[in-house]
């Protein structure tokens, strides 16, 4: 008998170590099998049975690991089991028996800071449960990545960005940290140590694409286009199929003015979840210029009011190449657009469309024609101001009143420039391009007379604190027929980067645009010319957020105007 219980004790030892030499050499599957036989052999081998809990659990046999746990905390309440059957469970997708788990864990050991620091991901009072989970280990990682993630929610960004570098110094291994470090830096303007977080995310996971596309993104917000571009092929290298990574490799491309590489690419936009999906296609996408010969193709409007006004453009230019062209556009835009030459019929979407043979989405037309930088055809007034309307802007501005026929010579004494100062507000870049009307008052001289073009006027918003007379004509300019029946008066526009900057300057009229230090990219990265319009003058920021530097340089310009002009 007692020869009989040594053999068996001895089996069981023997599995025991053989199980435990599997696990440590990574051998999982025979590791557990190993485990499972010694506990067939002595069943209440508690230690075991955590062993084999873990094994169990690193295969992904969550509920067989979750059997084991409970059968521990049957025999001896703790809180290390409890903890253990809370995580399976939040894995299982049960948060309310989760929940259940960690309220035991806590019971059980009411100093068990890992307790804690699961409690503050599930709890509605998680930024508690996280402050106790530092008090009571002030070193744990983990427990201050909780805390900066409840503070980064709270919005108390200074002390989340100060938690973080705490967590990181205590050698935190979540990988979403460095993430959580580089976003909240940004968003509390420190873009430079943004960045190296983004750099540190690509050494830390070379094989996350996700890490990839944030320093890429990174990268084109400080204008550092190389480092963007290779960023984005490493990451098309891992992942060749992912529309984010495209798109932005895309957007570093035509940034950098490599628009042949870019406009391939550019067809990623349609995989992201913020583009508005396609209307639904009633012919074969154009897809070569061979193909259209001598048909009618359809230009869709894809994108926004002044994306639609400057790639209305490419119409003329596939004219050359097709038989008719018809484009389809917001319906604020359809009187407008059908002065446009080469379009032989302008429809407002949602209407039924004319007969025709393939379409093309309007964005897309660069790469039908296979537009580069310098092949771009440089608008010298392709859009033109409806004559009845110009007529009666020219009595209201110039003349003021007066009758007298319209001539293109006819000047008034002050010279007329036109004014805007901020985007729309749901435009996701708007807080980056948009001037407060108080900073840019503060540079205009006077012996101007300066015309309002924006459209609705923030809180505080005042044109009588002008140092020189503003007209304000927005509530006006009801569509944009009226607001082009005004700009051809104009002796100037100074714009940020809105649709009026694309309406003048498709106009021909003069245009000063004042971008941001990160542009859009169709206005490239260093050029104070546009290929896009003759007539166009760009102003930068050469520091990011720093219009007042951006500002003197048109005021001082103005003023060389004024002098030139005696």
């Amino acid at each position: 008998m007692n020869d009989s219980i040594n053999i068996s004790e001895l089996r069981f030892w023997r599995l025991v170590q053989h199980g435990l030499s599997l696990h440590k050499s990574k051998k999982t599957t025979e590791a557990a099998q190993a485990l499972a036989k010694a506990l067939e052999l002595k069943p209440d081998a508690d230690e075991v049975r955590k062993v084999y809990a873990s094994v169990l659990t690193a295969l992904g046999h969550n509920h067989k690991a979750e059997h084991c746990h409970r059968q521990l905390v049957l025999q001896a309440p703790n809180g290390v089991g409890y903890s253990e059957l809370s995580h399976l469970s939040a894995t299982e997708d049960r948060p309310d028996l989760a929940l259940l788990y960690l309220r035991r864990t806590l019971i059980c050991a009411p100093d068990f800071a890992p307790g804690y620091i699961q409690m503050s991901k599930v709890s509605d009072h998680g930024a508690a449960h996280a402050k106790r989970a530092i008090a009571l280990a002030p070193d744990n990682s983990a427990a201050l990545f909780a805390y900066a993630r409840w503070l980064r929610t709270a919005q108390n960004l200074d002390t989340a960005l100060l938690t973080l570098r705490r967590a990181l110094m205590s050698g935190c291994a979540d990988p979403s940290l460095l993430n959580n470090l580089a976003s909240v830096s940004l968003q509390q303007g420190q873009t430079k140590a943004a960045h190296y977080f983004f750099q540190c995310m690509t050494l830390a996971h070379p094989g996350q694409v996700a890490a990839y596309h944030a320093l890429g993104m990174s990268a084109l917000g400080l204008m550092q286009l190389r480092l963007a571009m290779s960023t984005y092929d490493r990451a098309m290298v891992i992942a060749p199929h992912d529309g984010r990574i495209k798109f932005g490799a895309s957007l570093s491309y035509l940034t950098a003015g490599c628009w042949s590489s870019a406009w391939p690419l550019y067809e990623a936009r349609w995989e992201l979840e913020t583009m508005p999906p396609k209307r639904p296609a009633m012919r074969p996408p154009a897809t070569h210029l061979a193909q259209v010969n001598g048909k009618t193709v359809l230009l869709r409007a894809e994108q926004g009011f002044g994306d639609t006004i400057q790639f209305a453009r490419f119409a003329q230019q596939l004219a050359k190449h097709c038989g008719r062209v018809i484009v389809e556009v917001p319906i604020e835009l359809v009187t407008l657009l059908r002065r446009v030459p080469g379009i032989d019929a302008c429809v407002p979407i949602g209407s039924p469309l004319p007969p025709h043979d393939y379409e093309c989405q309007m964005m897309s037309a660069p790469l039908l024609l296979g537009t580069t930088v310098e092949t771009l055809p440089l608008a010298e007034g392709y859009l033109t101001a409806d004559r009845r309307r110009a007529r009666s802007w020219y009595k209201r501005v110039v003349k003021e009143g007066k009758k007298q026929t319209i001539r293109k010579t006819a000047k008034p004494k002050m010279p007329l420039v036109g004014l805007v100062w901020r985007g729309a507000g749901h435009h996701v870049n708007d807080s980056d391009r948009s001037i407060s009307l108080t900073t840019l008052v503060r540079h205009l001289p006077p012996r101007f007379t300066y015309v309002s073009l924006q459209q609705g006027f923030q809180p505080g918003e005042r044109i009588k604190a002008a140092p020189a007379a503003i007209k304000d004509f927005g509530p006006q300019l009801v569509n944009f027929d009226e607001t082009a029946a005004l700009v051809c008066h104009l002796n100037l526009v100074i714009t940020v980067d809105t649709s009026v900057a694309h309406l003048s300057g498709a106009m021909g009229q003069r245009t000063w645009l004042l971008l941001p230090y990160r542009p859009d990219w169709r206005w490239l990265a260093t050029r104070q010319d546009s290929p896009w319009f003759a007539n166009m003058r760009i102003y930068r920021q050469t520091r990011p957020g720093d219009w007042r530097h951006v500002l003197r340089r048109v005021g001082a310009d103005l003023k060389r105007q004024l002098r030139n002009a005696r």
